[in-house]
Parts: structure tokens; sequence; C-alpha cells
């Protein structure tokens, strides 16, 4: 795959249920079809999917609101874990941005996530007790972007 090339693309509404169904198996809480379906009538929305040889094999949302950029949601299908897909996502909306500043929100039990961002430069500025209301807590995150990306 290192050879292969990944190019990240908008997603389409056509893509809505391709996204839904990787929600179902990836996400412990995951997104409703219809939390899909809004999230392309936001006017700040920002939809990304990774295709690999004309398939789907991640996707990531995000907003950017004024010259902040808050991640929603990255993910690599299964099948494509530890491909850099997640990388790949993360540095091209951060990039794509311009933005100053980036948030994000992790679950304190989502150890694979926290240390994703973790080496991606974000550092834990806060905490929501029991956000998930299964007795977890969210963890905010932060990464500075003014100086670059």
């Amino acid at each position: 795959m290192p050879d292969e090339i990944i190019k990240i693309e908008n997603a389409s509404e056509d893509d809505i249920d391709t996204l839904y169904q990787a929600e179902l198996i990836l996400f412990k809480n995951p997104w409703t079809l219809k939390n899909f379906e809004d999230e392309f009538k936001q006017p700040e929305k920002n939809l990304k999917k990774a295709v690999f040889k004309s398939r789907i094999c991640g996707f990531a949302v995000s907003r950017k609101i004024l010259d902040e950029l808050h991640i929603l949601k990255i993910c690599s299908f299964p099948g494509y874990e530890r491909k850099k897909i997640g990388s790949l996502l993360l540095n091209f909306i951060i990039k794509e941005s311009k933005a100053n500043i980036c948030f994000l929100e992790v679950s304190e039990e989502n150890l694979k996530a926290l240390s994703f961002y973790k080496k991606n430069g974000f550092i834990i500025t806060g905490r929501r007790k029991n956000y998930y209301g299964d007795g977890f807590d969210a963890l905010n995150m932060t990464k500075d972007l003014s100086g670059g990306t």
C-alpha cells in the first residue's frame, strides 16, 4: 500500500450510506443516519473521504468556525488500519483549514485515539465528567496551529 496513492476527496451525500455503515462498526456510540444527513446541511461542514483504488477507506468530519478547526471524527475502515489514513486525513484537513487552533474531544477509554492525537501534537486541555453517560469522561484536546502545520 505505501506505493499506492490514497486520495483525499470531498465526501458527497452519495457516500452517506458507506460512511454510516462504517460508523456502526467503528464507534461505540455511533452517529445516526440522520446525524450524517444533517451534517451535510451545515454551512461550515467539511466531510472528507480517503479513497484507495476507488474504495472509501476512511473519513473525517470537521468544521471551521472563524479561525478554529473542530474535528468531529477521523477514522480508517476495517482492513485499512495502520496505513496512515488517519494521519493523511488529519494533516489534510488541518492544512486546508488555515486555522490557528484545532479542537477535538475523545473518550478517555479510547486509548488508540488518544495515542494518535498525542503523536500528532494534541494536548489534553480539559475534561468533561461522565460525558458519554457510560461512566467515561470526554477529554478535550487542543493543537496550536498558529506556528504553521
